[in-house]
C-alpha cells in the first residue's frame, strides 16, 4: 500500500516553501561569517527555532562554503527529506547538495546526523566537498573509512553530521552488539539517518544481511568427491532447471544415478535414493553442488579475486566481498573453483538493512530512480515517497527497443552502432549486465577498431574519474551496473573546456546504450539517467535478445517462440515483441519485488528477536534505565517490592561514595589536562564505567559547566539503582521458575532446585504462590547481606555475569534463529499464517534464553564464595570467551 503520493498540490506547497528559504538566505547576506555561526549557535540550543529559520542558515552556508546557489528544487528535495520520504530526485540534479541541506537542518536543532552512500570512497568525497560549508554553522562533520582505528572511527561517529558507506554503518552495528564495555561501542544511538542511491541501499540490498560469523568446523574431503560426482550429471536427464535459473532439482532417474555414484566412492551406505535425503548433511552437500553447478555462474553470480571467491549482487553487479552464502553452498563454490575451502561460518551477530535502518528515529532517503518501489519501501521501511520535478525540462529521447532473435545478433548490431557514433566523435556509454558481456563486447569493439574503457565496480574511486570522463567527444565507455554510480558524467569530460562541451551537445549528447533490459524497469532507468543531465541533450536505446534469461519466467518460453518465430524486424511483429519485452519485464519485477518483501519479512522477524535480545545486552552494558521489556519482568517477579524494602539502606553511604570518587576523578582531570584544554569526556566516561560500571555519555560532559559534577553523579546513581534492580528481577525470575519447575516433584526435588540455583534448599508450602514468595524473599534477603558489604562491587559483578551468559545464551539461539527463519523462507511460509507461526516460535526462544540468562545469573550472584570477589579487577580486563563452558569466577568454586 502506498503511503504517499507527490500531488501537484503537496508539490507546490514544498515550491512555496523553498521559495521562502531562499529569500530568508537572502536576508542573511549581509552578516559576517562570525554572526553566521552566532546564529547557528543559537538556533541549536534553541528548541524554539523554526525550520524556515535553519534552512536558511542551511543555503547561506552552502552559498558561502561552496560557492554555489542550491536551486528551489534542491531545497524541495531537502525539505522532502526532512519529513521522514525517499525523495526521487533525477540524475545530476544535486542530491549531495539536498542531502547536506536536509543535514545541516537536523544538526541545528541538536540532532545528530549519519549520511549514507553506497561506497567509501563516495563518503569521503562527499564530506572533504562540504566540510567548508557545514564549518560555516559550526558543525563538524566525519567521514568513516574502512581502515580507520577504532578510536579514531569512533571520533568520526561523534561529529555532528557522519558520512559512511551502509557497509561500515551495518558492519559498526554489528561490532556494538559484541563489545564487553559500553564505552568502547562505535555508534551513538540512532537518530537521523538520511540514505543516499537508497533505491540500491534499501532495496536492493533489502534481502542481503550483515553477518559477523565465527569459524566453525573446516569441510572435509568428501565436498570435492561430492563435486565430481555431481559433475557427471546431464540436464535434461538427470535434473533441471527453472526457466528463471533460480533452482536445480534433480529427476527420478537422476537421483537412482547419483545414489549409485555416491555408493560407488564410499558416501553412501546403498544405492536406494531414498537414502540419499536420510543424511541431512550428504542432502545439503548434493543440493548445493548442484545448484551452484546449474544455477551459479562465474563473473556474472561471483568472481575469483586473489584466489578468493567473491560473490556479486545479482541485481546490480556489485561486488560483496564481506558476503558468505549459508546451507554449503558457499563452500560448494570454493570447491567448484578448485579454491582452498574455508571453514563452515556460525553466526555471531546479524542484521539486514531493514533492521540496521528502521532503527533510526528519523530515516529519509534519496533516489534517481523510485520506480515500482512504492510498496516495498513502505512495507521495509514505512517511507513515504515523494517526486521532485526536475530543475530543468528533460530533454532526453529515449528510442524503442531493438529486437533481436539471439544474443550473438544482439551484440553484432550494438557494436556496429557503437562505430558509427564513435565515428562521429559522439560520446558513449554501453550499459552491460555483467562482468563477462563486459569482456565480450569490449573484445568485439576492439576487433572493429574501438578502443573502449571497462568499468566493473571493483575501484569506486579511480572509476570515478573514468566515469566522469565518459562524456568526451569520442569516448567509448562499457560499465557494469553501479559502476561510478554517484558521479555525473559530464558533457566534455570532467577537466574539458566549454568549446568540448559545447561541441558535444551539438552531436546530441551522451547516447546510453543499454545492452539488454534487467529484471526491474528501475534497473533500466538508473542507466538512461546517465545521459541527459540538467536539461541537457541524449539519447538512449536499448538492445534485447529473446532469449534474455533475466526476463524469462517459469511460463514465458511459448510466447518467446512465438514471437521469435515471426522474425520481429518490422510492422506490427515488432510491436508485439516490444510488448511482450515490457509484460516480461513488469512480471519478473514482480517476481522480483515478491521476493524481497518476502524475504524482508522473515528477516523483520528475526531482526526484531535479535533488537530486544541486543537493547537488553546495551542496557545493561550502560547500567541504562530499565526498559519497557524489563518493567514486565519486574511486574511478574515482584521485584519492585523488594526494591522498595531496601532501596534506603546504606544510602547515605552509597551516595557519599559515589560524590567522593566523581569529584576526585574530576578534579584529578582537569589538574592533569590543565595545559592542553581541560577535561577529555572521553577518557572521563571510560575512567567512570570503570569504576562504577555505568555509563556517562561523553556529549553529556563537553560544556565543563558548575552543574557537570552533580549531573553526572545522578547518572551514576540512576545507573546504580538500575542494575540493582535488574539483579533482584534476575534472581526473583529464576526463583519463580525454579518453584515451577520441581515442586511438581515432590519436597526433595523443590529442595535440590533450591540448593542448585541458590545455594539454599527451597522451604515447602501448602501454596505453590506461597512457596514461590517465600523462596524469592530468601533469595532476595541472602543476595542482599552480600550486597551491603561491596554494593558497586557486586553490581559489577552482576553486570559482567549477565554479560557473559546473554552472550553464551545467544551463542546458540542465533543458531536456531536462524534455522528457522531459513525453513519458513524454504517451507514458502512467508504468507499471513507462517509469518504468525515464526514470530511466536521466536518469542518462545526469547523467552528461552532469558530464562537461562536469568538463572546463571542467579547463581553466580548466590553463590560464588567469599572473597571470590577480589578477583573481579582480573575478571573485568580478561577476554570473555562465550565459547568457554565455565566463567573463570565458576574455577574458582
Amino acid at each position: 500500500m502506498k503511503l504517499f503520493v507527490s500531488t501537484p498540490r503537496r508539490l507546490r506547497q514544498l515550491g512555496a516553501e523553498a521559495h521562502s528559504d531562499r529569500v530568508a538566505a537572502d536576508r542573511l547576506t549581509s552578516l559576517s561569517d562570525a554572526e553566521l555561526r552566532t546564529r547557528a549557535d543559537l538556533s541549536r540550543s534553541d528548541p524554539a527555532a523554526t525550520l524556515r529559520s535553519r534552512m536558511a542558515l542551511a543555503v547561506a552556508a552552502v552559498r558561502r562554503g561552496m560557492q554555489l546557489d542550491p536551486h528551489d528544487e534542491q531545497i524541495m528535495a531537502a525539505r522532502a527529506l526532512m519529513e521522514r520520504q525517499l525523495v526521487q530526485v533525477q540524475t545530476g540534479e544535486g542530491k549531495t547538495i539536498s542531502g547536506a541541506l536536509a543535514a545541516m537542518g537536523h544538526a541545528l536543532a541538536g540532532r545528530h546526523v549519519q549520511l549514507v552512500t553506497t561506497n567509501d570512497y563516495l563518503a569521503k568525497r562527499d564530506a572533504e566537498a562540504l566540510r567548508l560549508a557545514f564549518s560555516r554553522l559550526g558543525l563538524s562533520v566525519g567521514a568513516v573509512e574502512p581502515d580507520m582505528h577504532a578510536e579514531t572511527r569512533r571520533g568520526q561517529y561523534r561529529a555532528s553530521v557522519t558520512y559512511a558507506s551502509h557497509t561500515q554503518l551495518g558492519f559498526d552495528y554489528l561490532r556494538d552488539c559484541l563489545v564487553h564495555r559500553a564505552a568502547d561501542r562505535l555508534l551513538p544511538d540512532p537518530d537521523v539517518a538520511i540514505v543516499d542511491e537508497a533505491d540500491a541501499i534499501l532495496i536492493d540490498e533489502a534481502g542481503t544481511p550483515f553477518n559477523i560469523a565465527r569459524a566453525g568446523t573446516k569441510p572435509g574431503p568428501e565436498i570435492a568427491q561430492i563435486r565430481d560426482v555431481v559433475a557427471e550429471l546431464r540436464r535434461g536427464r538427470d535434473y533441471e532447471v527453472e526457466p528463471d535459473g533460480d533452482q536445480a532439482f534433480l529427476t527420478p532417474e537422476g537421483e537412482e544415478r547419483l545414489a549409485r555414484r555416491l555408493a560407488a566412492v564410499g558416501l553412501a551406505t546403498g544405492d536406494d535414493p531414498e537414502g540419499l535425503w536420510a543424511s541431512p548433511g550428504l542432502a545439503r552437500g548434493v543440493l548445493a553442488a548442484l545448484h551452484v553447478g546449474a544455477c551459479m555462474h562465474r563473473d556474472q553470480h561471483y568472481l575469483v579475486v586473489d584466489g578468493r571467491l567473491v560473490l556479486l549482487d545479482e541485481a546490480t553487479g556489485r561486488p560483496q566481498p564481506h558476503r558468505r552464502l549459508q546451507h554449503g553452498i558457499h563452500t560448494a563454490l570454493e570447491s567448484k573453483e578448485h579454491l582452498p575451502l574455508s571453514p563452515d561460518n556460525l553466526c555471531v551477530a546479524s542484521v539486514s538493512c531493514p533492521g540496521l535502518f528502521r532503527r533510526y528515529a528519523h530515516l529519509a532517503g534519496m533516489t534517481g530512480t523510485a520506480a515500482e518501489a512504492d510498496d516495498e519501501v513502505a512495507q521495509l521501511y514505512r517511507l513515504e515517497v515523494c517526486r521532485i520535478p526536475p530543475h530543468r525540462p528533460n530533454q532526453r529521447v529515449d528510442d524503442p527497443d531493438a529486437i533481436f532473435g539471439d544474443d550473438r545478433e544482439r551484440r553484432r548490431a550494438l557494436c556496429a552502432d557503437v562505430v558509427v557514433l564513435h565515428q562521429r566523435e559522439v560520446p558513449v556509454l554501453v550499459g552491460v549486465p555483467s562482468e563477462d558481456v563486459a569482456r565480450a563486447v569490449f573484445e568485439d569493439l576492439l576487433a572493429l577498431g574501438v578502443e573502449a574503457r571497462v568499468l566493473s565496480a571493483k575501484d569506486p574511486a579511480g572509476e570515478a574519474h573514468t566515469i566522469a570522463d565518459a562524456g568526451r567527444l569520442g569516448a567509448v565507455t562499457v560499465a557494469t551496473p553501479l559502476a561510478g554510480r554517484g558521479v555525473d558524467v559530464r558533457l566534455g569530460g570532467a577537466l574539458g573546456g566549454e568549446a568540448e562541451r559545447a561541441r558535444v551537445v551539438e552531436l546530441g549528447g551522451l547516447v546510453v546504450l543499454g545492452y539488454a533490459r534487467r529484471a526491474s524497469r528501475r534497473l533500466d532507468d538508473q542507466l538512461r539517467g546517465r545521459a541527459g543531465r540538467q536539461g541537457e541533450p541524449g539519447r538512449s536505446r536499448f538492445y534485447v535478445a529473446l532469449n534474455d534469461t533475466e526476463l524469462r519466467g517459469v511460463d514465458d518460453d511459448r510466447a518467446l517462440a512465438r514471437v521469435a518465430s515471426a522474425h520481429p524486424t518490422e510492422g506490427r511483429s515488432l510491436e508485439r515483441a516490444r510488448e511482450l519485452v515490457n509484460d516480461l519485464q513488469a512480471r519478473a519485477s514482480r517476481r522480483a519485488a515478491g521476493r524481497r518483501m518476502s524475504v524482508g519479512g522473515l528477516d523483520l522477524a528475526f531482526d526484531e528477536f535479535a533488537g530486544r535480545v541486543q537493547q537488553l545486552r546495551h542496557s545493561v552494558l550502560a547500567g541504562a534505565p530499565l526498559g519497557a521489556i524489563e518493567r514486565e519482568h519486574t511486574k511478574s517477579t515482584g521485584g519492585s517490592s523488594h526494591t522498595r524494602e531496601w532501596a534506603t539502606v546504606d544510602t547515605t553511604v552509597w551516595l557519599g561514595a559515589v560524590e567522593s570518587l566523581t569529584e576526585a576523578a574530576f578534579r584529578t582531570a582537569r589538574e592533569r589536562n590543565a595545559t592542553d584544554g581541560g577535561l577529555r569526556p572521553v577518557l572521563m566516561a571510560r575512567h567512570l564505567e570503570e569504576v562504577f560500571g555505568v555509563y556517562v555519555d561523553p556529549r553529556s560532559m563537553e560544556a565543563d559547566a558548575p552543574d557537570l559534577v552533580p549531573g553526572v553523579q545522578r547518572r551514576i546513581v540512576e545507573g546504580l539503582e538500575a542494575q540493582r534492580e535488574r539483579a533482584l528481577i534476575c534472581i526473583g525470575q529464576a526463583v519463580d521458575h525454579a518453584v515451577l519447575r520441581s515442586s511438581v516433584l515432590g519436597e526433595d526435588a523443590l529442595a535440590r532446585a533450591g540448593v542448585a540455583l541458590t545455594g539454599m534448599p527451597f522451604a515447602p508450602a501448602a501454596e505453590r504462590h506461597e512457596c514461590m514468595r517465600v523462596a524469592r524473599a530468601s533469595a532476595h534477603q541472602r543476595f542482599h547481606m552480600r550486597f551491603v558489604r561491596y554494593p558497586r562491587r557486586w553490581l559489577r559483578f552482576f553486570r559482567l555475569a549477565f554479560i557473559h551468559h546473554l552472550d553464551a545464551t545467544w551463542r546458540h539461539a542465533i543458531e536456531h534463529a536462524d534455522t528457522l527463519r531459513s525453513n519458513a523462507l524454504l517451507s514458502g511460509g512467508t504468507d499471513q499464517r507462517g509469518m504468525a507461526r515464526l514470530r511466536i516460535a521466536l518469542h518462545e526462544l526469547s523467552t528461552e534464553v532469558r530464562q537461562r540468562v536469568d538463572e546463571q545469573v542467579t547463581t553466580d550472584l548466590l553463590t560464588l564464595p567469599r572473597g571470590a570477589l577480589e578477583q573481579l579487577p582480573q575478571w573485568e580486563r580478561g577476554p570473555l570467551d562465550a565459547t568457554r563452558e565455565h566463567p573463570p569466577w565458576r574455577a574458582t568454586r
